[in-house]
């Protein structure tokens, strides 16, 4: 297992324990928005994201993460 199928686990996982959450800076946030994208968990994972914006060092992968959170809430609301 790498280190973003790792991070994909303890997020989920604190997602249902409703844990605090810090993922490691020095991930690759494009795999793992690839990931949680794959698995159709990446709105989930932009909750905790928003929370510690100064974890993911690429925006352009958060501003995805966004998306696929609004995403979610539009199909969810319609």
């Amino acid at each position: 297992m790498n280190r973003e199928e790792k991070a994909l686990l303890d997020a989920l996982a604190a997602f249902i324990k409703r844990d605090n959450l810090r993922l490691p800076s020095d991930l690759d946030w494009r795999r793992l928005y690839r990931l949680a994208k794959a698995h159709a968990v990446a709105p989930i994972l932009y909750r905790y994201l928003r929370s510690t914006p100064e974890t993911v060092t690429d925006a352009q992968v958060m501003q995805e993460f966004g998306r696929a959170y609004d995403e979610a809430i539009f199909l969810a609301v319609r």
